[in-house]
């Protein structure tokens, strides 16, 4: 799902000062499906330790034992009864980024803006943080024109 103007305008501005002129954008926000699938299909075979970790060990026991079709219903009535989304991703506010090069440079400005006042920017799991495989950004704002 691509970026809405205010989402895409920040984080050009963080790529230009850091003068990196591009990056691919892995995942924005996502739905219950898209969530169940790529935690039961990319992170739960390569660390189920990472899913413990971001999800806890309710997600992940349902991740060992269901489909995707059956954990992306049984995740959204879990979030519901637990009034709360278990990812930003789901919550419409984060990105998942891959810069075109010196990432780096571009975590380290990340996270110097997600400790600046006024910035928008929430916060930065950098790759290698935690099992992430790319730069996961976060904004204070949601970062598509979809509803979440």
């Amino acid at each position: 799902v691509q970026l809405n103007a205010r989402a895409e305008k920040l984080l050009k501005s963080i790529l230009s000062a850091c003068g990196i002129n591009g990056a691919t954008l892995n995942s924005t926000l996502r739905t219950y499906h898209d969530q169940a699938r790529i935690t039961i299909e990319q992170t739960l075979p390569r660390d189920p330790g990472v899913v413990a970790y971001w999800y806890g060990n309710d997600v992940l026991d349902a991740a060992r034992r269901m489909s995707v079709e059956e954990m992306a219903v049984w995740w959204k009535a879990y979030d519901e009864r637990n009034n709360s989304y278990s990812s930003n991703h789901l919550r419409n506010i984060a990105m998942d980024v891959v810069p075109a090069h010196s990432r780096g440079v571009f975590a380290a400005k990340t996270a110097e803006l997600a400790n600046t006042t006024g910035t928008n920017v929430k916060r930065i799991l950098a790759a290698g943080t935690h099992g992430e495989t790319v730069d996961h950004v976060e904004f204070m704002f949601e970062v598509t024109n979809f509803s979440s």
